[in-house]
């Protein structure tokens, strides 16, 4: 009962149960609990990344601004450290977020921002290609469909996809041939 760091865990772990659960009040509850508790005990990174995840529910709450409110608060958390990982998903999140919100130009710079971070992150397991999928639905969304099939293409250049990671594979397939439908391909 008296240790901050299991208890402000507990709640990191239930607010990623009602995440995966699709309850996304009990999860944005629980980060809430567990990035005070890691807010008080001065522990920066966790607090960051509750902050993303608080975000992405409420990204996914439709509740834009304080998804963005949030996203930018873990960001300045995140400043003097060294967490690209953690700072890539965040710019990601702010591309998608103003994508939502039709907001192209902020949604192609905070996308850029994400894939210039790739080279920096331990691993690169298809970080790039879906970056380019996600850059790829902001040119969709603005009628731009030779610049999405151009970042579509670019994705599939990486020829371990199709093999290794069949889903992205499908996806980027599927949008390559939305796109073309859209552009007026048969």
């Amino acid at each position: 009962y008296n240790d901050s760091m299991k208890i402000a865990d507990f709640y990191w772990n239930m607010g990623w149960y009602y995440s995966d659960m699709e309850v996304l009040d009990s999860a944005y509850f629980n980060y809430g609990k567990a990035r005070h508790i890691f807010k008080e005990v001065g522990h920066i990174y966790y607090t960051a990344k509750m902050e993303y995840n608080i975000a992405y529910i409420l990204r996914r709450s439709k509740n834009y601004i304080e998804s963005e409110a949030f996203a930018f608060r873990s960001i300045s958390n995140l400043k003097n450290l060294d967490k690209n990982l953690l700072l890539y998903r965040c710019y990601n999140h702010l591309g998608l977020l103003y994508n939502d919100l039709e907001e192209f130009p902020f949604s192609i710079e905070y996308h850029m921002k994400a894939m210039a971070l790739i080279e920096k992150l331990p691993k690169k397991v298809n970080y790039l290609e879906r970056s380019l999928n996600n850059l790829s639905l902001v040119y969709q969304k603005q009628q731009k469909y030779e610049e999405a099939i151009e970042a579509l293409d670019k994705a599939l250049l990486n020829e371990t996809l199709q093999d290794k990671h069949t889903n992205l594979y499908a996806k980027l397939i599927d949008n390559r041939a939305y796109c073309r439908f859209l552009k007026g391909e048969n």
